[in-house]
């Protein structure tokens, strides 16, 4: 395997470690079990994570009729990695109501 890689492999493998453990914190302790639920995104804003990447800190309220409903979850798009910048699919006709799967 060529050594570049082999270390850039290396590499996605902790991002990925890294984004998993940031996910538990997240949403570990939103009580809001794995599903997948309606939400309203309330706001959205571009700031740093710790590490010093741009980020989008998304918030959503879940509107699907139940237990959660009206339930504020966030989360934090990555806009660049170590890598670069990260370019999202993102649609002209995007409308803040949205599905959102947590896992």
């Amino acid at each position: 395997m060529d050594a570049l890689f082999e270390k850039r492999l290396k590499e996605s493998q902790k991002a990925y470690e890294d984004s998993k453990a940031q996910a538990a914190q997240l949403f570990g302790g939103s009580k809001v079990p794995a599903g997948v639920y309606e939400a309203t995104m309330t706001a959205a804003t571009v700031g740093m994570s710790k590490k010093g990447k741009l980020q989008v800190k998304r918030s959503f309220v879940i509107s699907t009729a139940g237990d959660y409903e009206g339930t504020g979850i966030t989360d934090y798009m990555q806009l660049e990695t170590e890598y670069g910048y990260v370019l999202p699919a993102v649609s002209s006709n995007c409308v803040p109501v949205m599905t959102l799967r947590l896992n």
